[in-house]
């Protein structure tokens, strides 16, 4: 066991990690933190031309190659696309990665967002790091209990709004421009999805999606050029009320939001 501090980012779908949470990653990365990439679902209906089980491997093998671009411990998939469900079975299942890991912060999706596999994936992450520390809870595998204090935070959803397209809050913004170019490397490897988010979504290029990105959350910052935003999650179940890791270590990258709120033109 590793006494670096460790960094956990819990996302729905391959891509998810390196379009919402890379950046601050790395930059703990810089720090000598540990970082663990784990993504619930293999994205097996991320395409139109393959068939699910090939697209799923591809996306996997995708996956891995950005894990390495970030220098990243790798965790494989759970389930499928659409199979991300707040049930007993995935409690279990990411509890025991979260007791195998014991981090100090899990980065995970916000609990409002545009995708029902993001939110799950959220709710996920926030029920599996409750469980961590009740001894007869048992995860599958079953690992022992852990009460190592943990922070939870919450990147920005899809296009900084929630499902009712209202404009989402930040508590803070993180600094990414020193890590930017790392980040949209790390999105070049899913190079299954150019075609499938450009029909789906109307994108033509992940390392413009991602540098777009940056630059709007960097805008509504006030501050930064290139930007990622979090909410911290209450301390509730989880650390003592003053325990903040992220705040504390990327201090000299952070700019505190007075509930600022994110919205796009």
């Amino acid at each position: 066991m590793t006494n670096k501090k460790k960094v956990l980012s819990i996302v729905a779908h391959p891509d998810d990690i390196e379009i919402r949470n890379s950046g601050t990653m790395l930059l703990l990365q810089k720090k000598g933190w540990e970082l663990h990439y784990f993504t619930i679902s293999n994205g097996d209906l991320g395409s139109k031309t393959h068939t699910r089980e090939e697209i799923g491997k591809i996306r996997v093998e995708e996956s891995k190659k950005a894990a390495k671009i970030l220098g990243a411990i790798y965790h494989h998939p759970l389930v499928g696309d659409l199979q991300i469900e707040h049930s007993e079975i995935l409690i279990k299942k990411v509890c025991a990665i979260i007791r195998k890991v014991q981090p100090d912060i899990i980065l995970t999706h916000p609990l409002e967002d545009y995708m029902e596999g993001h939110i799950n994936a959220a709710r996920l992450a926030c029920t599996a790091s409750f469980a961590r520390g009740c001894v007869p809870f048992e995860s599958i595998p079953n690992i022992p209990a852990t009460n190592k204090p943990l922070a939870i935070y919450h990147c920005y959803p899809h296009g900084l709004r929630d499902r009712y397209n209202r404009p989402v809050t930040t508590d803070f913004y993180v600094n990414i421009e020193p890590v930017i170019n790392i980040k949209k490397e790390s999105i070049e490897c899913h190079e299954s999805q150019k075609a499938w988010l450009g029909s789906s979504q109307g994108i033509s290029s992940l390392g413009d999606l991602v540098e777009e990105n940056g630059l709007e959350v960097g805008k509504q910052s006030k501050v930064f050029k290139y930007a990622e935003s979090w909410i911290k999650h209450l301390h509730l179940g989880y650390a003592d009320e003053n325990y903040d890791p992220l705040n504390r270590e990327l201090k000299n990258f952070i700019h505190k939001s007075k509930q600022t709120t994110l919205n796009l033109p």
